[in-house]
């Protein structure tokens, strides 16, 4: 993953190459199964305008993957950013 891009290559004697663009993507899916959750595996998918899904193969701690690509895509705030409150959060004292 690179600051504005995605690439998934798959194959040793012949090769597949996915190269997404962060703007272009639409929606990361995770898919985990119960064992697959007890040992933080798990696969993630990638949708996006123009392309077919992306179904990476198994890798540990799919959900830090997942978070990557939102980040960088400016769908969710840094990890450790302050999160912003909906409704009444602050009060005016007397």
């Amino acid at each position: 993953m690179t600051n504005d891009r995605l690439i998934f290559k798959q194959g040793v004697l012949s090769r597949a190459v996915a190269d997404l663009q962060l703007c272009a993507i639409e929606q990361v899916g995770l898919q985990q199964g119960f064992i697959a959750r007890l040992f933080n595996m798990g696969r993630v998918q990638v949708r996006g305008t123009g392309i077919d899904a992306v179904h990476l193969p198994a890798i540990a701690d799919p959900v830090a993957l997942q978070r990557s690509i939102q980040e960088a895509m400016g769908t969710l705030p840094p990890a450790g950013a302050p999160v912003p409150r909906h409704g009444n959060a602050t009060r005016a004292t007397d």
